[in-house]
């Protein structure tokens, strides 16, 4: 099934050495982040295989999208399928947005039962790249600053949290979509709410 397989397929897909593969599925096994999945059918006289799957139960990954009327947070495992989703389309202060994001990264967490190990924000708004600290600005879709939004949102125990404008996460979805050039240069120009170019 598809993220499933043994270590010698794994070894062809990624052409990594058999013997580097199983070093490292020894320690993938040993911190929890894959699982063995069965055994491959016996040809001749060859020998089982282990089949081994990312474990979907190591944790999940969260994401939150803060806008004016257009709130989301999200919830996958770390097979990539989505568990909890929940929107509004109400319009919310930036506090009102937080509140709503930080109760529904808890029900997700309580529903999941895994430990959010990375969360990903989209804010409408400027933010700091260095300390992801939301900027103030007159007339931005969502007001004021907030100093240290994964604290707000109850993400401070998440081992990778990364914040960034809804802008600069559009122009890096484009910038890294595996069916376009690598290669290609783009401007992404978004006008809406506010003007913003990446």
């Amino acid at each position: 099934s598809p993220g499933t397989g043994p270590r010698v397929d794994i070894s062809m897909i990624t052409d990594i050495s058999k013997p580097t593969i199983s070093d490292s599925a020894i320690r993938l096994q040993s911190a929890g982040l894959i699982v063995e999945a069965g055994e491959t059918a016996t040809r001749g006289r060859g020998r089982r295989a282990t089949i081994y799957q990312v474990n979907p139960n190591y944790g999940h990954v969260s994401a939150v999208v803060l806008e004016r009327r257009h709130h989301v947070v999200r919830a996958l495992d770390f097979c990539g399928e989505l568990k909890w989703e929940q929107r509004s389309e109400e319009d919310m202060t930036f506090e009102e947005g937080i509140a709503w994001a930080k109760q529904n990264l808890a029900r997700a967490a309580a529903n999941l039962a895994t430990p959010c190990q990375a969360a990903t924000i989209s804010v409408a708004a400027p933010v700091n790249p260095e300390s992801g600290v939301v900027q103030p600005l007159d007339g931005a879709p969502l007001g004021g600053v907030v100093p240290d939004i994964t604290a707000a949102l109850g993400l401070t125990d998440v081992p990778r949290v990364r914040v960034d404008n809804d802008v600069n996460w559009a122009a890096r979805a484009e910038a890294t979509d595996p069916a376009k050039d690598p290669n290609r240069s783009f401007l992404y120009v978004y006008l809406g709410a506010g003007v913003g170019g990446s």
